[in-house]
């Protein structure tokens, strides 16, 4: 499936760009490269990104800052690019909302998989059911929001796809594995990092709406959706 539109790279080093829109073109997707983040937020204002694969080292804004700012104003996925001995940014562009992160310096085949990844999961959430309810729990496809009791909180595109793969498999537990291989894709079993820290953001959002307990978490094999819990008491954010 082609992507709804082209990916917005946002790099200051114009050799990296130069590869990269290279490689990705090479796979048949369609790359618009900026340098800085007001070209990012320029081009985002256009409309018509399919995602946005982001440097976390800009020259004019905090890359972090941005993932949180694309998530409130533009609801596109986004992948964050960190140098290896980063990482305490990778953890934070994760808790910022960022839906996957490449390491610098990377392969070409890891780079064109990766973002052929998140273009597929997107892709996979625009043909999901446009709503899912279960028990006091509601989720709004188009909106990217949950109801609890309505109570209503935002979610980012990976929140969401997460949340709503739980809800459709309530009283389930889902292993780890199974998470990531559903909700991210193939290729991302054993990045339980990368599935806790959204699990943990998640159920952060969730606690503000009274819905931390609809999750259960099984230590060392994975969480359970608890479609009954929506009032229960807030059981902590183990992962």
């Amino acid at each position: 499936m082609a992507p709804s539109g082209p990916v917005l790279l946002v790099d200051d080093d114009a050799g990296i760009r130069k590869v990269v829109a290279r490689t990705l073109n090479l796979a048949g997707i369609d790359v618009v490269a900026v340098p800085d983040g007001s070209s990012a937020r320029a081009a985002l204002d256009t409309g018509g990104m399919a995602m946005v694969l982001l440097d976390v080292n800009l020259p004019d804004v905090s890359g972090l800052d941005l993932v949180d700012e694309i998530h409130d104003r533009y609801a596109v996925p986004v992948v964050v690019l960190s140098i290896v001995d980063e990482e305490a940014d990778i953890v934070r562009a994760l808790e910022a909302g960022a839906d996957d992160y490449i390491r610098k310096p990377f392969s070409i085949r890891e780079l064109t998989a990766r973002v052929q990844a998140v273009l597929r999961r997107s892709a996979q959430t625009d043909e999901a059911p446009s709503a899912v309810h279960v028990g006091d729990v509601t989720l709004d496809k188009g909106s990217y929001r949950v109801r609890v009791r309505g109570e209503m909180i935002s979610l980012t595109p990976t929140e969401y796809r997460l949340l709503s793969y739980m809800a459709r498999n309530p009283g389930v537990v889902l292993t780890h594995n199974r998470l990531l291989t559903s909700v991210w894709g193939p290729g991302y079993e054993g990045e339980t990092h990368m599935l806790h820290v959204t699990m943990s953001r998640l159920r952060r959002k969730l606690a503000t709406i009274g819905g931390a307990s609809l999750i259960r978490t099984t230590p060392g094999v994975g969480y359970e959706f608890v479609a009954d819990a929506a009032s229960a008491p807030v059981n902590g954010d183990a992962t």
